[in-house]
């Protein structure tokens, strides 16, 4: 069973205009509005019936389904003032960030009638860089169906301006579009080291994986250059021989040794070190790793780096 009806709306005193959206999906029903001019939004949590239905206000044999096409048809109304069948208002703001959205349906049934009112709380909706782009590319959507509508409209002799708005439109949404989803791919690389190192020596690396347009190598291949800022995971695996029970590697962030890694093997005897990492970094940082131990770190050692977030 589900149910979406969306649209405009002027809402509140200083008619602001609304997106809305009423959904019923799995049987939970959702309000969700937004403000177009400032593009913060609010929405109800999922609600089954009885959240909002009381005996006061039930409509007889309704389903969710059923008072979700009525709500949508009190949001969808152009007005409400010269008409009593809906009536609708929304709160301001309070100190939660919250708004109450109140909605009223008059009912006939048999020669009797009656007002019956829906109050629903929506909550401020955490909004991130992507979020707010795409509501951009709503808003230029719009308009481009604004345009083309004007398009079929007008006279011949008008048409070619129209026709190179819409090809800025269009590409204004193509680059929003590319922005939000070089945000989604996020980057990893997979390094192997191309050289052995003795103490206090900087390991090499060479870049095994495909994919990883967001890292680079310095000059020497000594250093992983990062490309773009945000949160990332280290997993280092370093084969070696170290006997000391002291420092195996260092992790350097711009020259810089910003984490240590201790191994506690006794036995002198090749062995794989495995470390794992979260680090925050900004484009250009440069990491790279220092071997620490009393012999050898070889060739054939491995450092996966794997982004989580990006600022």
């Amino acid at each position: 069973m589900s149910f979406e009806a969306d649209g405009q709306v002027v809402l509140d005193e200083t008619e602001t205009l609304f997106r809305y959206r009423v959904r019923v999906w799995q049987d939970a029903l959702t309000i969700w509005l937004e403000d177009r001019t400032s593009k913060a939004q609010w929405q109800t949590v999922e609600l089954k019936t009885k959240d909002f239905v009381v005996e006061d206000n039930m409509i007889p044999r309704a389903d969710i389904v059923g008072y979700a096409q009525r709500f949508a048809n009190a949001l969808g109304v152009l007005e409400t003032e010269n008409q009593s069948e809906y009536q609708r208002s929304l709160s301001t703001v309070d100190k939660n960030g919250a708004r109450h959205l109140q909605l009223a349906i008059q009912l006939h049934v048999g020669g009797f009638e009656t007002q019956l009112e829906y109050d629903f709380v929506l909550m401020p909706v955490a909004l991130e860089r992507v979020d707010v782009l795409t509501s951009q590319v709503r808003d230029l959507s719009e308009e481009l169906e604004r345009l083309q509508t004007q398009i079929d409209e007008i006279e011949d002799e008008k048409r070619s301006k129209l026709d190179k708005d819409l090809v800025k439109m269009k590409q204004a949404i193509q680059a929003i579009t590319d922005k939000q989803e070089a945000r989604r791919e996020l980057a990893y690389v997979q390094l192997t080291a191309s050289n052995s190192a003795n103490q206090s020596q900087t390991l090499k690396w060479t870049i095994s994986s495909e994919g990883y347009s967001h890292f680079s190598l310095s000059s020497k291949g000594d250093a992983v250059i990062c490309g773009s800022a945000g949160l990332f995971m280290i997993m280092i695996h370093l084969q070696h021989d170290s006997s000391n029970q002291g420092t195996v590697f260092a992790l350097n962030m711009n020259g810089t040794s910003v984490e240590k890694y201790s191994s506690y093997n006794r036995s002198g005897y090749a062995n794989t070190s495995s470390y794992t990492t979260v680090r925050s970094m900004s484009k250009g940082d440069k990491l790279s790793i220092v071997y620490r131990g009393n012999n050898t770190a070889y060739d054939g050692s491995s450092m996966t780096i794997v982004e989580l977030r990006r600022d």
